[in-house]
């Protein structure tokens, strides 16, 4: 079966602070910032309605490297490589 590869950009989730109290007037800076974007290439092996799912390597069509789900809605750039 074939798959697509595909160069993705995509919104990241993060946290801010630490054991610590945080300021709050710092978290609301902080809050103000784009969040970062991650760039992945890979294989497409499974898509539904709210995510995709993004492998690096498939092996010999029968095993895959690190799988990563994705959510659709934080893709913010898709380019298919094939």
């Amino acid at each position: 079966m074939e798959y697509p590869l595909v160069l993705i950009h995509w919104l990241d989730h993060e946290s801010n602070g630490g054991p610590e109290w945080e300021d709050l007037e710092s978290q609301l800076e902080w809050a103000a910032e784009l969040p970062p974007i991650g760039q992945s290439v890979g294989w497409i092996i499974w898509e539904g309605e709210k995510h995709i799912v993004l492998v690096d390597t498939i092996m010999n069509s029968t095993e895959t490297g690190t799988a990563h789900k994705i959510l659709k809605e934080n893709i913010v750039f898709k380019r298919e490589l094939q």
